[in-house]
């Protein structure tokens, strides 16, 4: 199903290429509070692309004259965000500049509402607004993702347990991971971010999608869980750069560089959120996780069963 609005005079002079909004719609009460704010902050031309598996759903159309048109595919319930959002790629056809949200409540988590809300702040605000995200991808043909401030973490310290999964992703791409990717990969932790089309396109490869686990309340070690630690790792595969979206106004003001090495060492070295600051142990535990788990793993039932007493308090 496909919604047009209205299109302002002059628009296609001043923005020759709309940016590709993708959002999924698990939640349709937070949908409405994200449809305001594209509503409210974008002054960009945006073709809105929407996917849900909610029973009777409609998007509508943002009150903006920057939406162009919505674009609503109704899928399963399974892979999170993810899985519709590889559809909804496929479905997309060719775009440059894309921008990828969704209802993100995390219910298991006391802070999921946080996420979403410092997510929002950083990806779709008035400074800088989203113009200004579109012309650090125009002037730095190097940037291939903008991760919310605050939500780009290193992929080695945030294995936990998807790391099989990622294994069995990139060998679907017949791509396998190497040392490197695991050691100086980051993402975006939330699956929300603007990207480059280029810079995901081997995700549109359609084996993924029969990789995805039915739907039984997972938290972790899922093909979603594993997919959003790889989108930047194979961005950087195909020589681009992620970064924080607070170094838009530094991308807009400086020349442009070809390499995604150059704009990888303006990366700041601390930017990482409260909600994901470890102590030294718990980030040395969370790189070794898969030897910690393998080890864990070898050890007799009664000493496993001690050790997990001791580690709840009880």
């Amino acid at each position: 199903m496909s919604i047009s609005g209205p299109l302002p005079p002059n628009i296609d002079a001043q923005h020759p290429t709309p940016v590709a909004v993708f959002v999924h719609v698990h939640y349709p009460d937070v949908w409405q509070d994200i449809a305001r704010q594209l509503a409210e902050r974008f002054d960009a031309p945006f073709r809105l692309i929407v996917t849900s598996a909610v029973a009777g759903f409609s998007p509508g159309i943002p009150p903006t004259p920057f939406h162009l048109e919505t674009i609503f595919v109704p899928t399963e319930n399974r892979g999170r965000d993810i899985r519709p959002f590889l559809l909804a790629l496929r479905r997309m056809g060719k775009f440059e500049i894309g921008l990828k949200l969704h209802t993100k409540k995390s219910t298991h988590r006391l802070d999921g509402g946080t996420w979403r809300d410092d997510i929002l702040a950083s990806l779709v605000s008035k400074t800088p607004p989203p113009s200004a995200f579109v012309r650090a991808f125009a002037t730095q043909p190097a940037l291939g993702i903008l991760a919310p401030s605050g939500f780009l973490l290193p992929v080695r310290e945030w294995l936990l347990t998807n790391l099989p999964r990622m294994r069995k992703v990139s060998e679907t791409l017949a791509s396998p991971l190497s040392r490197k990717d695991l050691a100086q990969g980051s993402f975006a932790a939330g699956s929300m971010f603007w990207f480059r089309q280029d810079a995901l396109s081997d995700f549109v490869n359609p084996a993924l999608l029969e990789l995805f686990e039915s739907e039984k309340g997972q938290t972790d070690g899922t093909v979603a869980h594993a997919i959003e630690r790889l989108f930047g790792t194979l961005a950087a595969r195909r020589g681009y750069a992620i970064l924080p979206a607070n170094m838009v106004s530094i991308l807009i003001s400086m020349p442009p560089h070809g390499r995604a090495e150059d704009l990888d060492q303006l990366k700041p070295t601390e930017d990482v959120s409260p909600l994901f600051r470890r102590s030294m142990p718990a980030r040395l535990a969370a790189t070794h996780a898969p030897l910690v788990l393998r080890l864990y793993g070898m050890l007799p039932i009664s000493l496993r069963r001690m050790l997990r007493t001791a580690l709840s308090g009880k």
